[in-house]
């Protein structure tokens, strides 16, 4: 009998939190829908085509398997047009895979191509990797924007000369770390590991919008 009523308990948490992460993201996708309102954004909760495939060569639609986008929001910040959604993706199989998880606003550029990089918070095992061998593109004039971000790039060259020296003040004076992606006509910004909230939803597309236009301006 004890048994059976530790079934049962083990069963109805299972069921407990089922139900209250299903209430969780109705609220989000409840409240997501009201922003994009304000914003003048279109609101798609799940998506029938694959909106990544046209930026499947930057990494972060790489990673992993089971990708998923949802919660998409679409329209006209300024005079950048962005794609704003929840990205989830799982690594590993079995007791050991993991879902990671952010929102991700995306960008078509036209006409403006910007050199392929990949930027984002740095860690110990970065440093690590970098001593053997596997290069992070660092600045001497700017120690802390090196110390807190990896940027990667094939074409080292190019990257440096985009990151022009008041860019590289602008990311070293934020206090959060930001994660951007770009290839040719093509950007990615969001935050690592982490969903916006929909009430600082606007303040994100700001963000993600001003580090476009610098990267633009940067070009010329």
């Amino acid at each position: 009998m004890q048994l059976w009523h530790f079934i049962v308990g083990i069963l109805a948490l299972i069921i407990a939190i089922f139900i209250l992460s299903y209430m969780k993201e109705k609220k989000r996708r409840e409240e997501l829908k009201k922003v994009s309102a304000l914003l003048g954004f279109s609101f798609t909760p799940r998506p029938e085509e694959d909106i990544t495939a046209s930026f499947i060569n930057l990494k972060m639609f790489q990673k992993g398997h089971s990708r998923k986008a949802y919660n998409v929001l679409r329209g006209k910040w300024g005079s950048n047009h962005w794609m704003i959604f929840d990205y989830k993706y799982t690594t590993g199989g079995g007791k050991s895979s993991s879902t990671h998880t952010q929102t991700i606003a995306c960008s078509m550029l036209g006409n403006v191509s910007l050199p392929a990089f990949n930027m984002g918070p740095e860690s110990i095992f970065h440093r690590i990797g970098d001593k053997l061998g596997f290069h992070d593109i660092d600045f001497s004039s700017h120690h802390e924007f090196s110390k807190k971000y990896l940027l990667k790039g094939n074409n080292e060259e190019a990257v440096r000369k985009l990151f022009a020296s008041w860019i590289l003040d602008y990311f070293q004076n934020r206090d959060r770390i930001v994660s951007i992606e770009a290839d040719g006509d093509r950007i990615l910004f969001y935050n690592h590991g982490k969903r916006i909230n929909p009430g600082n939803l606007q303040s994100f597309i700001e963000e993600a919008d001003q580090a476009l236009r610098m990267f633009k301006k940067s070009i010329g």
